[in-house]
């Protein structure tokens, strides 16, 4: 009778525990859509500029700011949009508080010029981040490399990169990660874009070891995972 009760305890636990990781699925789902499609549209407008940048063989200033404010309007998490000639970025919008990375080359620093010349070398979009700003914070910088046809046709040559940088910590919020109000305490991994085999860049590390329910959020050139658990365990 004893071990008759025991396993039933057992199935009744198992039932509840599913059904709970049920419900924490449907809620992560929700935000995995939030995020995917807050990081989506800021991200491939890198596009838009990179074709203005190459239908014309170049950009003045006063046309890439008149085409970085159509791109960027509505777009709250976004710090900014740059393009360098070269490796030497030569235009920023918007430009009152990012004064600090202009005019400067790519190469001279060292914990984001990989990731550039990567994009170079590859010929294709990356995701590199959360890094450290030039002009301070954090973001997720996607790197677009430009290439122009030569004017006597042959082979096409490097003209820059085109740089959009996103507010992590407020695409998080929005999204409803770290929310004071949550029943679910959360983490994220997938620095760079690269997944589970990325680092972990909010939340503890240990919600990743431990029986969290973890959900994949795929996004233009990269993926991050979200892992949650409830608050009270």
């Amino acid at each position: 009778m004893v071990a008759a009760l025991v396993r039933f305890d057992a199935q009744e636990a198992a039932i509840r525990r599913e059904a709970e990781r049920t419900a924490i699925r449907f809620q992560i789902e929700v935000i995995r859509d939030r995020l995917i499609n807050a990081l989506t549209g800021p991200l491939l407008r890198t596009r838009g500029m990179a074709a203005e940048i190459t239908a014309h063989g170049g950009l003045s200033p006063e046309t890439f700011e008149q085409v970085a404010q159509v791109l960027l309007r509505g777009h709250r998490n976004v710090h900014n949009i740059a393009v360098s000639r070269g490796t030497v970025i030569s235009m920023i919008y918007p430009r009152p508080g990012n004064e600090r990375a202009l005019g400067v080359d790519y190469r001279t620093v060292a914990h984001q010029w990989p990731v550039v010349k990567r994009a170079i070398d590859e010929r294709r979009p990356v995701i590199q981040g959360p890094v450290t700003l030039i002009q301070g914070g954090t973001g997720l910088v996607i790197r677009d490399p430009v290439f122009l046809p030569a004017p006597e046709g042959g082979g096409d040559h490097f003209f820059g990169i085109v740089s959009i940088v996103l507010n992590v910590e407020g695409i998080l919020a929005d999204a409803g990660i770290g929310a004071d109000s949550s029943s679910l305490s959360f983490a994220v991994r997938g620095r760079d874009g690269l997944g589970a085999q990325g680092e972990v860049f909010f939340g503890p590390p240990a919600l990743f070891a431990d029986d969290a329910v973890v959900i994949d959020v795929p996004f233009p050139y990269g993926v991050w995972q979200v892992a949650a658990v409830p608050r009270a365990g």
